[in-house]
Order: C-alpha cells, then structure tokens, then sequence
C-alpha cells in the first residue's frame, strides 16, 4: 500500500500514514524519501520504533553521525531525564548544554560536515508546550528581493555552538561534550 503524504499548512513539512517504518519495502521507501526531497520535514504519527528500528530507518538516509565515543551506539537520547528516570539538576553540564540549544539552531550545523538530516523520536511528550519548530530557509531565501540576493550572494555563517551555549551563561571547555570541538572559523 502508497503511504499517506498529507502537506502541513506552512511552506514545508507533511504527515506521513499508512506505513510501518520498521517494515517498508523498496516501493515505500521511495515514496518516503520522495516525499522528503519534496517536503522536507516529515511527521510519522504512531510508529513507537524500537532503538533498533529508530536506527535502520535513519540508516536509510545515509551515514549516521555518531554522537559518542563509542561506535555500536548509533541512537543517543536527547533528553532531561537520567538512566534512572530521574531528572537532570539545573547546575549540571548536559541539562546547561540542552538549554543552550533552546534557541534557534539546526542540528549538527555547528559541526565540520552538517547533517542531510534529523531523525527524532518522541519519547515523552508533555500535555502541553514541548513543540518542535522548523524554519524553511528555502522559502525566507526565496522572498527575499534581488538588491538583498545580490548583497548575499557569496556569504556564508558559521554555526558555534559555543556561542549559543555563552548566550544563556553556560562557559564550555573544548571537548567537554558532543559537538565541543577545537574552535576555528570556516
């Protein structure tokens, strides 16, 4: 069966029904990729994949970045919560550097080779707020008037997670985590 692919109201995004993750063949997995060469973000509703599963599915969309030392563990857990479902204290580093990254950022654009893309469960959701945005940078570029484009054309920006750390006070050491790597510009 076709998988569902339902545009969201905005100039990007869809929500994807009517497929298993953890069981697509070749022919839905070419709808799926498609889908996100067209719409670039896209919603999974009621997968509950396994790590496992989570891992195979982001494999298909090429090498996966590894976020820890060690190279078997290819999921890493973005979260406030602790191994024993505690939660993590305000004064600890990873609960400061999940703060930091509150602000506007794409993952891994801080790093030497940005990622094609993010692929992120919902683990635990709140019953309200927790939402996660998108900015469609195709769509901005696109409305902006040719003197602008052509005052841009050339320019780059460079993404330093130390600076999104600084701006809520949260001083880092290189290497000190994921991401925190020697400091230089591109």
């Amino acid at each position: 069966m076709e998988p569902r692919v339902t545009p969201i109201d905005a100039t990007l995004g869809a929500v994807v029904t009517g497929l298993a993750l953890a069981r697509m063949d070749p022919s839905t997995w070419n709808a799926v990729e498609q889908a996100f060469h067209e719409h670039a973000v896209l919603v999974f509703p009621g997968q509950n994949l396994t790590q496992p599963e989570q891992v195979a599915f982001a494999n298909r969309f090429g090498d996966i970045e590894l976020l820890v030392q060690d190279p078997a563990q290819k999921a890493v857990s973005i979260s406030n919560q602790k191994p024993d479902g505690s939660v993590m204290a305000a004064d600890e580093h990873r609960f400061k550097s999940l703060r930091g990254n509150e602000g506007r950022h794409t993952d891994s654009s801080c790093m030497p080779l940005a990622a094609k893309a993010s692929v992120l469960p919902a683990q635990v959701v709140p019953s309200a707020g927790g939402e996660t945005e998108w900015a469609d940078m195709r769509a901005a570029y696109d409305a902006l008037d040719e003197a602008t484009r052509r005052r841009i054309a050339g320019l780059s920006a460079h993404h330093s997670l130390y600076h999104s750390q600084a701006k809520i006070g949260h001083v880092v050491q290189t290497g000190a985590g994921d991401g925190f790597r020697a400091r230089a510009t591109p």
